[in-house]
């Protein structure tokens, strides 16, 4: 079973490592100053873990809007007036722009 070693071990990792300041591990005394980065096990970078669990209506509320989607736009063709949407060519008559881009057979 793999697991991180405790805090400590993981500073006592990170100053043994060849090539790595001692400062590496720890974290600065004034508050203004770059934080070093955290080595776990073995020399792998640690990622952040959120503190507090998100509550349920909190994650709800983020995800009530991933399934709103806005109409798809409609432009009209200059030829044959078919609906169209924007930036294509028309697939009616090959117009785009105004001029015949595609030939159709008609």
């Amino acid at each position: 079973m793999f697991c991180f070693p405790l805090l400590g071990e993981r500073i006592a990792l990170a100053e043994k490592s060849p090539g790595l300041g001692s400062s590496v591990g720890t974290f600065p005394s004034t508050r203004n100053a770059s934080r070093k980065p955290v080595l776990g096990y073995e020399g792998v970078l640690l990622m952040a873990v959120p503190k507090r669990r998100h509550s349920n209506a909190r994650t709800n509320s983020r995800r009530a809007n991933h399934d709103k989607k806005e109409p798809r736009h409609i432009t009209y063709c200059q030829q044959c007036s078919s609906a169209v949407p924007p930036h294509t060519v028309c697939p009616k008559c090959g117009h785009y722009m105004g001029r015949n881009v595609v030939k159709m057979d008609s």
